[in-house]
């Protein structure tokens, strides 16, 4: 592959990618605001900070990824080493701050994968390349145009296979983040039955996990104040988190607090 066509396909997935960020960094922001807008309270706003930076960084990512295309020509090993570095660092940004409204890391697929893409063909040797691939080392002028545009499609066929398997990919426990986040958010502003709804979807979504039965018992216990029946959930919470790991102390303690509260009747369960 000649040094021109080379560089082309740099900077052509750097750009690509790079645009790609700013306008999904843009979407993200937009979105965001709308979003704490719309909250209900300060709850609403909290929830959408992360957000609301995480558009801010993709746009600044896709700037500098840019930027480094740009540059495919005059300084290769440079800008290989920033369109690797934003591609992989949008993943951590999408992870930590994209899990509310778009979907953690997976926000990042399409710049991440044109970014890193790019970035691994600028650090290719293209003399290498071109002595070793097919038709792309013919003397036949036709044969190494039939060889760009072979090649070419094939590139273009992984960069859409691997979106498609990151896509099909978990969701590494945004899901998960999104939903303690929003609890804790809740339970700042005395919501504590939006707490609990939210500790409800974890269990159910990771029912062997003792600490989220914790924490909804915790939460229920609160709502048992204003409501007794909450106290029998509460309990049951507890319960199930001492059957799956006997030595929490914080389950034994809300067991406890919750058969308390329960009366006597409830307290000889514990004798």
């Amino acid at each position: 592959m000649c040094i021109e066509m080379k560089d082309a396909i740099v900077r052509l997935l750097g750009l690509a990618g790079g645009l790609t960020a700013i306008l999904m960094g843009i979407a993200a922001f937009a979105l965001s605001l709308i979003s704490a807008a719309a909250g209900h309270g300060s709850a609403g706003g909290l929830l959408m900070v992360p957000q609301i930076a995480g558009g801010l960084l993709f746009m600044l990512l896709g700037l500098i990824s840019i930027a480094a295309a740009l540059q495919t020509r005059r300084n290769p090993k440079l800008s290989s080493s920033l369109l690797l570095l934003c591609g992989l660092a949008g993943f951590f940004i999408g992870y930590d701050s994209m899990w509310f409204l778009f979907g953690g890391w997976k926000s990042w697929i399409v710049p991440g994968t044109l970014l890193l893409t790019g970035g691994s063909a600028a650090r290719l040797g293209s003399g290498k390349m071109k002595s070793s691939l097919p038709l792309i080392n013919s003397d036949s002028r036709p044969l190494v145009l039939i060889g760009h545009a072979f090649y070419g499609l094939i590139l273009i066929s992984l960069i859409v296979l691997v979106m498609a398997a990151q896509i099909q990919l978990p969701d590494l426990g945004a899901s998960t983040k999104s939903d303690l986040y929003e609890a804790e958010v809740a339970q700042t502003m005395g919501r504590i039955d939006k707490a609990a709804e939210a500790y409800d979807r974890l269990t159910e979504r990771d029912p062997t996990d003792s600490r989220y039965w914790v924490l909804k018992g915790d939460a229920l216990y609160e709502l048992g104040k204003d409501n007794a029946s909450r106290y029998n959930e509460s309990l049951y919470c507890y319960e199930k988190a001492i059957e799956l790991n006997g030595s929490d102390l914080r389950a034994w303690s809300g067991k406890k607090a919750a058969l308390e509260a329960l009366g006597g009747q409830n307290q000889k369960k514990m004798q």
